[in-house]
């Protein structure tokens, strides 16, 4: 009997594990796909928001429709924090169209009563962001003592390790960043600076800020390695 039909012979749960073929994924859970769909859905609204009058009044209206039907939908299938997060990259996608975009604005209403097109409601974001400093506060008061030297000296064996992981995991510890900071790139700096530092170049989160996604800078080291 041949290798594969073995496996074929198993139970779903012994099979091992294999990532579906590409472009298969669920559209439900791929957020770039969702974030797309949203904006096709507010494209055609572009030129009655850019209007007057009746016309702007009504485009307004139908696009908090959308938006309120949007948020609803991913209510219906996600928790608070995740919708939260969804919501924060369409506002992200639709910032690199138009930063000025109506969307990406809190407005009033004649009862004078703000509301944002793309957000949970205040009451929702208030205890979200009361759960994130209830959970930082349990990790923050239950804190492992550290030995500084020992710390320091482990982090500088991995560097030397001859594996591109323990090297990470090297300067995770002597940066205190995290795994994803590392896909970019490090240099040594053509300056001094008052504290040991690497030249960093390519960032995550830049907020669309202006420059932020091209200029290298300095990140600071617990020690000097070089």
């Amino acid at each position: 009997m041949t290798i594969k039909a073995a496996i074929d012979q198993q139970p779903d749960a012994w099979r091992p594990f294999t990532k579906p073929p590409r472009g298969t994924r669920d559209p439900e859970l791929n957020l770039d796909a969702r974030a797309q769909a949203f904006l096709d859905r507010i494209a055609p609204l572009s030129a009655d928001l850019a209007a007057h009058g009746r016309t702007r009044a009504l485009a307004l209206k139908k696009l908090r429709r959308i938006c309120q039907a949007e948020v609803r939908r991913l209510k219906a299938k996600h928790t608070p924090a995740t919708v939260k997060l969804y919501l924060s990259k369409y506002r992200d996608s639709i910032r690199q169209i138009d930063p000025n975009h109506l969307v990406l604005h809190p407005r009033k209403m004649r009862s004078g009563q703000r509301f944002s097109y793309l957000a949970l409601d205040p009451e929702e974001t208030r205890a979200i962001n009361a759960a994130y400093h209830q959970r930082i506060h349990k990790d923050q008061s239950n804190l492992i003592p550290l030995d500084p030297e020992a710390f320091i000296q482990t982090a500088l064996d991995l560097l030397s390790s001859d594996r591109y992981l323990e090297k990470g995991m090297g300067l995770m510890a002597l940066t205190g960043r995290r795994p994803a900071f590392f896909s970019a790139s490090f240099s040594l700096p053509k300056k001094k600076f008052p504290f040991p530092a690497l030249i960093f170049e390519g960032q995550l989160k830049t907020r669309h800020a202006p420059g932020t996604s091209f200029e290298p800078y300095p990140i600071r080291f617990w020690c000097k390695f070089y």
